[in-house]
């Protein structure tokens, strides 16, 4: 139910905090919402394509 398979709605619940430059929390709110992945990624996809500087490879 929890996975983030591409092309499909999950139900979510997020924190949207404000972060100061010391790194304090200095608001935050929960609220429900809604994710859709376009694409399945591993973290070492993720990783290789940050290592290469690149954005969104074709081989994702």
């Amino acid at each position: 139910m929890c996975s983030l398979l591409p092309d499909e709605d999950r139900l979510v619940m997020s924190c949207v905090m404000e972060i100061d430059a010391e790194g304090e929390i200095v608001g935050y709110r929960v609220a429900e919402g809604i994710i859709r992945s376009a694409r399945r990624c591993t973290y070492t996809n993720v990783q290789a394509c940050l290592n290469a500087g690149q954005s969104y490879p074709e081989t994702l």
